[in-house]
């Protein structure tokens, strides 16, 4: 629609002789580009992926895009989409381009990608007013555990010992980031089982299994024919406390 409104701005300075025709090509030929690069390419997200600090970018709808910082500050841009259905069409786009099913019937999604060379973690969500986008960017290196907390040999010892270890806290207050730090620490040779209702955490331990669903009380007894030496258990809000008795009762 940004397009045809423009193409209709030319079009109109065209005819009332304004604008050479051979301009008017020029001018609709580049202004079609810079849309398609846009909502395929994703151009415009080139720049605001590499702010410094930058933890998250939220699209509320097609007028309001807010970036949070690890500062705990937050910038907002207005107006990047020209309407709702220009906005929709991108988040469609950018779903297909990754072989992503997102529609009314699945509404919610969640994966990993690469938006010009930056891991994230997208959750596309159909909601009440607008269809949503976040994405988590994600630290290819870990944080370093002495930057969680001072006694961090506590908490190694506490791995090496194969200890139960429960993570709790706020939303956006460095759960995942924490968990990422400690899962360096487990030994390679390990196999680790990571039981998420959606992909969250990232694992370069090279003998990891990943088992994906709703109903932690089938994940749970399944992980447990695998032979796991650890068994990671992601966010747990309310019917996934099953899951967690069942795990620390083995």
């Amino acid at each position: 629609e940004s397009f045809m409104s423009n193409f209709s701005y030319y079009e109109t300075l065209l005819s009332q002789g304004i604008l050479p025709e051979k301009e008017f090509f020029q001018e609709c030929s580049q202004d079609f580009l810079d849309w398609y690069d846009k909502i395929y390419y994703t151009n415009f997200l080139e720049h605001l992926c590499i702010e410094e600090g930058l933890v998250e970018i939220f699209f509320h709808n097609f007028s309001h895009i807010v970036l949070k910082f690890f500062s705990k500050t937050s910038v907002h841009y207005e107006n990047i989409f020209f309407s709702e259905k220009e906005y929709f069409l991108f988040l469609q786009t950018f779903a297909l381009k990754r072989k992503i099913s997102w529609n009314q019937t699945q509404d919610f999604v969640c994966f990993f990608t690469e938006i010009h060379a930056i891991l994230f973690r997208v959750t596309l969500s159909f909601t009440a007013d607008s269809p949503k986008m976040f994405l988590r960017k994600i630290q290819k290196t870990p944080l370093i555990l002495k930057s969680f907390c001072e006694e961090s040999s506590f908490i190694e010892s506490l791995i090496v010992k194969k200890k139960n270890i429960l993570i709790a806290g706020s939303t956006g207050s460095g759960k995942s980031s924490l968990l990422s730090s400690l899962l360096g620490f487990i030994p390679q040779e390990e196999h680790v089982i990571i039981l998420e209702d959606h992909f969250e955490l990232t694992c370069s331990l090279p003998f990891t299994t990943r088992l994906v669903g709703q109903d932690f009380s089938v994940l749970v007894p399944r992980s447990l024919r695998m032979t796991p030496d650890r068994i990671i258990l992601g966010e747990i809000r309310s019917y996934e406390v099953l899951g967690l008795q069942l795990i620390l009762n083995t």
